[in-house]
């Protein structure tokens, strides 16, 4: 069952901290090292580099980013946001800065840095957007290669290291995320109804998992065994108990879960795998489950409603499974079910296969802007913004389990190592609105699971101009 416990003591004892954060000193960053009275030493693992604050003279550092989740919050709302600001606090404190923060989203973001950029004036200090948007930046070369900065520590634990190595091209490293941002806003899993596979005398799927058989046949089975027209029209939809259902997201979370990725680097340059012998297993699997009845999506009717009507059929207590591409999702029905129910990985295509949570083109990263004159004191303040999230990741965790938002026990300990199940493509960085025949040849492609070996067609005709189009963008990237 759920817990309800409220960490009072946490936000008490971080209110206290910020009452003392503050930006003093003013002298340059060369002159002054050492940690700022009253505050205390970043937590750090045993392999991490030594950092040392140092005294940046006030220098105001700038943020644009579409969610203010990571760089402002309300005191007092939740110790997760508490520790945001914490963080926030610490960093001002500890290197004589000031954070500002500045709302913008993708495409006016890129538009902003890139008439910066061609007029030689900085932007911002540090930019935050998702996945796709680094495909509008990085082919114009508005973005720093992170990974010439000495004082950016990229092998750092507080680094995600799945999402540096998707942001690197050619040797040269353009974005990056902290592991504070990977705490599983992003993470495509799925929701069981415990409660209800219990009754129905089916197994709880953390077993399978746990041996290795968590597949898509697997979740087939579960999900015809749960189907039952409750109002007695002889059809299957959100007014019955359904076996299954996803959101929009499925089919490409799928395919990445069961295949790895879209694309892959090809010498200098990068080629779509997505026409192979395992691919097609994969298409022809999910085109026949979606096709089974009691399966719900957004198949026959991509509205917002029917997205709506799919999330509150499984908080009503009328799905078996429900694949989300957030694991935040629990927050949102968590509240109101009355029913225990538990969370995991995706299945895989074979039994021994492992099992994923692939993060989506939605994703958050984090890149430095050209054209900055106070690069060496930006890239301070970057690294010793990651480095001190360790707090955050765990006030957040602690929130979702304490709330219930997560499920059973298996499911919290899942949770906890989240980070184990991570994986990116790189395939989300292109799709991008600027790319048409790219994402016509692979996401509209993927989409394509709900046609099976339809597919094909499409796939041949568009499959050339997308690939020529990935190289062409490609060898922007790294020259």
């Amino acid at each position: 069952m759920r817990k309800k416990s409220v960490l009072c003591l946490l936000s008490a004892v971080i209110m206290l901290l910020l009452l003392f954060a503050g930006c003093t000193s003013e002298t340059s960053p060369e002159s002054t090292a050492g940690t700022a009275a009253g505050t205390q030493p970043t937590t750090l693992q045993d392999n991490d580099p030594e950092l040392t604050p140092v005294d940046l003279g006030g220098y105001e550092f700038t943020i644009a980013d579409e969610f203010t989740t990571m760089w402002e919050q309300e005191p007092g709302n939740s110790p997760h946001g508490d520790a945001v600001m914490d963080r926030v606090h610490k960093v001002e404190q500890d290197y004589n800065c000031t954070i500002k923060y500045v709302p913008v989203g993708p495409l006016d973001l890129a538009a902003q840095v890139r008439t910066k950029a061609m007029a030689g004036e900085k932007s911002y200090d540090l930019i935050g957007v998702n996945l796709w948007g680094m495909g509008g930046l990085l082919p114009e070369k508005f973005l720093e290669p992170i990974n010439k900065f000495e004082n950016i520590h990229m092998d750092a634990s507080y680094w995600a290291k799945e999402v540096t190595a998707v942001g690197t091209f050619g040797g040269s490293t353009y974005f990056l995320s902290p592991t504070f941002m990977m705490a599983g806003y992003s993470s495509s899993v799925m929701f069981f109804n415990k409660d209800m596979l219990e009754e129905l005398s089916l197994d709880n799927p953390w077993d399978y998992v746990e041996k290795g058989e968590w597949t898509w046949d697997k979740f087939a089975e579960i999900a015809a065994a749960a189907v039952q027209d409750l109002n007695g029209d002889n059809k299957i939809d959100t007014e019955d108990r359904a076996g299954a259902a996803v959101l929009p997201e499925f089919a490409y979370s799928a395919y990445i879960a069961s295949v790895g990725k879209v694309i892959e680097e090809d010498g200098d340059s990068a080629k779509i795998i997505m026409n192979n012998e395992r691919s097609l297993s994969v298409y022809d699997k999910l085109s026949n489950i979606m096709n089974v009845q009691g399966f719900m999506s957004f198949k026959k009717e991509n509205t917002l409603q029917n997205q709506q009507s799919i999330r509150r059929q499984f908080s009503d207590d009328r799905q078996a499974l429900f694949l989300v591409e957030s694991a935040g999702f629990g927050k949102a029905f968590g509240r109101d079910a009355d029913f225990d129910f538990g969370m995991l990985p995706l299945p895989s295509l074979e039994a021994g296969d492992k099992n994923y949570c692939p993060l989506d083109h939605n994703f958050r990263v984090l890149a430095l802007p050209i054209k900055n004159s106070d690069i060496e004191k930006a890239t301070v303040v970057f690294n010793a913004l990651a480095a001190n999230g360790k707090n955050e990741v765990e006030a957040q965790i602690a929130e979702y389990i304490d709330n219930g938002w997560i499920g059973d026990e298996r499911s919290e300990q899942f949770f906890k190592e989240m980070d184990k199940y991570i994986l990116v493509d790189r395939a989300g960085v292109f799709f991008h609105p600027s790319y048409p025949q790219f994402m016509d040849g692979t996401r509209n492609v993927v989409g394509g699971v709900m046609e099976g070996a339809k597919f094909i067609s499409r796939y041949d005709a568009a499959a050339d101009a997308a690939e020529a189009q990935l190289r062409e963008i490609w060898a922007k990237i790294v020259a």
